[in-house]
């Protein structure tokens, strides 16, 4: 199941700089319950809705990125030694000297695992929070009451993934970091450790692929089913919690032949967008429907199919007028008597 599995720890309370590093001294036994932890571990960052994906920096620099690299170059290389340096030094590229700079950070258990899981191979690094339990030990009939660190995946603060396969492929349309933090915005000292390249987050990947496809489909004179067959597609990524791909995407709006359709066209416009990210809830339902808030209009929402139909629009005249609107007619006329 797992190649390597490395537990370290990073001792470190909000509000403090003052950090520890506790390495191991002999790496995790490969048995059921260090799979059991593997699986869980994986399927809480395939599941995670906070998923974003990036590159290794082009310039190569981080102590972390050169020690992976080195890594996968030389079988005999002394993983379990080499990421104490890498995590607990106080070399200034260090997780430890990261973390220390960042004062309302804290620390907790550190795990590097090298793992198989579905005929695929995972790099991860991750730092799990310490939590204390209680467990009961009965020896000779006597309980005793002790207390534990546990290992919690809820509340995973921090991981980043490393899909070999990809990295290994070298293609650039595959972004094979992929990250998870337990707030809306990954780390940023966390991903300097990295080396990651500057990627988009999530809600701007999708602001603007939304944007793209309203440009691709503005002339069609199918564009409100093409804009429904894209949000179909988001739609179903959200739903199986998997992130969108434009290749793929693309497929499914334009047909085969257009695969490239809108990353070529993001990259004859200059738009910087990732090509693998999850989707923004939100952003995705301006596929489909339209909102707008402003002048003396407090609030203005409808689907974007209505137009042309229930909603005539006059740009000569600045007019909009909506059809079909009885409720709306009768409980206006409530209002004015």
């Amino acid at each position: 199941m797992h190649k390597h599995f490395i537990l370290h720890e990073l001792k470190k309370t909000n509000k403090s700089r003052e950090t520890t590093f506790i390495g191991s001294k002999q790496e995790v036994a490969n048995d059921q319950t260090s799979v059991s932890l593997i699986i869980d571990l994986h399927a809480a960052i395939t599941n995670s809705m906070k998923k974003t994906y990036g590159v290794f920096s082009k310039a190569g620099t981080s102590y972390f990125k050169q020690e992976f690299d080195n890594y996968l170059k030389n079988i005999n290389y002394d993983l379990l030694q080499s990421s104490k340096s890498y995590i607990g030094d106080d070399n200034q590229q260090s997780l430890k000297s990261y973390l220390s700079s960042e004062i309302l950070a804290t620390g907790g258990h550190i795990l590097i695992i090298d793992y198989i899981m579905d005929d695929k191979q995972y790099f991860t690094i991750s730092m799990i929070s310490n939590k204390m339990g209680r467990a009961v030990n009965i020896t000779n009939g006597i309980p005793t009451l002790m207390n534990t660190e546990q290992i919690d995946f809820r509340e995973l603060d921090l991981a980043c993934r490393i899909d070999i396969e990809k990295y290994r492929s070298d293609q650039t349309d595959q972004n094979y970091l992929c990250f998870i933090s337990g707030t809306d915005s990954i780390s940023k000292y966390f991903v300097n450790f990295i080396g990651c390249e500057k990627f988009n987050q999530n809600k701007d990947n999708s602001r603007k692929t939304i944007n793209i496809i309203t440009d691709l489909t503005k002339e069609s004179e199918n564009k409100e089913e093409l804009r429904k067959r894209a949000y179909q597609y988001c739609d179903s990524k959200i739903a199986s919690r998997n992130p969108v791909n434009l290749y793929d995407m693309s497929v499914f709006i334009f047909g085969e032949s257009e695969r490239d359709k809108i990353v070529k066209h993001a990259n004859d416009k200059g738009i910087e967008v990732d090509h693998t990210f999850t989707i923004h809830k939100q952003e995705m339902k301006r596929l489909i429907s339209f909102k707008f808030k402003g002048d003396w209009i407090e609030s203005f929402a409808f689907d974007k199919s209505h137009i042309g139909t229930d909603i005539l629009i006059n740009t000569q005249e600045n007019e909009v007028t909506l059809k079909n609107v009885s409720r709306l007619i009768s409980e206006l006329k409530n209002e004015d008597q």
